[in-house]
């Protein structure tokens, strides 16, 4: 059927974007009020970064004529949260933009292929576990200053991770 070709396609990318937004809003938010920012900061960060995907997404999937999905990364927001303590958000910025300069540098050299192939599979699980345990502390630490809040995700966490 047309309708199904069309549809399912469609909401199984609108699911992925929600769902890839929605796991690094927090952390995005919470990086830049660590780095000294605001909630308006936060939002034309936010801003900036859904414009940038959209855009590079429909770019990418109109000219390979596939379904590209460009999104950030959950466990690299994570990190930022603790790498950036102490810096300011100027610091931060020069060091996203050098950053983003050894990204394109190593991707377009090959050089990003070598070094990962180099690193083992459970090094790399070692290093996002040692990122993310402290979120998943936090959640302990947060439980009795707002019940709600922490009830509901494990409540979400539930529904989304339903077996069968």
């Amino acid at each position: 059927m047309l309708v199904n070709r069309i549809i399912n396609p469609t909401v199984a990318g609108l699911v992925s974007v929600i769902i890839g937004f929605a796991s690094s809003i927090a952390l995005i938010y919470q990086t830049v009020i660590n780095l000294g920012g605001d909630a308006t900061l936060a939002a034309s960060w936010i801003l900036a970064l859904g414009l940038t995907i959209g855009i590079t997404s429909i770019i990418l999937s109109t000219y390979f004529r596939l379904p590209i999905l460009i999104a950030w990364s959950t466990p690299g927001a994570a990190f930022l949260i603790s790498g950036t303590q102490g810096f300011t958000i100027n610091e931060a910025i020069g060091g996203f933009i050098f950053s983003g300069l050894l990204i394109f540098l190593s991707g377009i050299t090959g050089w990003f292929e070598k070094l990962i192939n180099k690193i083992p599979f459970q090094i790399a699980s070692a290093m996002l576990a040692g990122v993310l345990v402290n979120f998943g502390i936090d959640v302990f630490n947060h439980m009795n200053d707002k019940p709600l809040l922490v009830l509901s995700m494990f409540l979400s966490y539930l529904g989304t991770n339903q077996t069968g």
